[in-house]
């Protein structure tokens, strides 16, 4: 995953390498008293959201006895078998490797860049990257739009050699396809195109 567009294809592809490998309860976290899948649902969550959840699932809490049976409560049954089993803790090299598979070099730079300030970073497993790539995506395409915006805005017809108006054509379809994937277009765009072209031209 490089760019907005991949988000969808990265999340399609990471939940068939999960089945492959078996890691689905990696990506299992709770929301509203409700088990769900963090790759359906992983706008609902912050990156600190699941590394909390996370963390909670490594440490499994002491069994609590039911004082007049003497036996082990549901709740406390529960929450045991909330925490990460053995060959759970075992998959978490493996989940951080299969998503890194899916994201391009230039992109886990930035995530390293971005959290490696975290202490824990390198030994996250594959549900915390997962959710970290996707969201300096997001932070990268946000500023990738702003960008797109402020240049669409300032673009003219004498910022171009001689005037050129088929690379002003050009530029302008290029930053149109940017902002139309992400429902940023102008109002006004077709009498904006109009005067860009036409401001010097008189």
């Amino acid at each position: 995953m490089k760019y907005e567009l991949d988000k969808e294809s990265f999340v399609k592809q990471l939940k068939k390498k999960v089945r492959l490998h078996g890691q689905q309860s990696l990506y299992a976290v709770s929301l509203n008293d409700e088990v769900i899948n963090l790759l359906d649902h992983h706008h609902q969550f912050t990156v600190e959201e699941v590394i909390d959840q996370y963390e909670l699932r490594c440490e499994e809490p002491a069994p609590d006895f039911d004082p007049d049976t003497g036996l082990e409560t549901d709740l406390s049954k529960q929450l045991r078998f909330e925490s990460y089993d053995d060959y759970e803790f075992d998959d978490f090299g493996l989940s951080s490797l299969v998503v890194e598979s899916l994201i391009a070099p230039e992109l886990m730079e930035r995530i390293t860049t971005r959290y490696n300030i975290d202490k824990n970073f390198e030994s996250y497993p594959g549900q915390v990257l997962s959710k970290m790539a996707l969201d300096t995506c997001n932070a990268s395409v946000q500023r990738g739009i702003a960008g797109a915006q402020k240049r669409f805005e300032e673009l003219t017809l004498d910022s171009f050699l001689a005037e050129d108006i088929t690379e002003l054509t050009t530029e302008a379809l290029r930053l149109i396809y940017i902002l139309a994937g992400s429902y940023a277009l102008p109002l006004t765009l077709g009498s904006t195109l109009i005067k860009k072209g036409d401001i010097n031209l008189k």
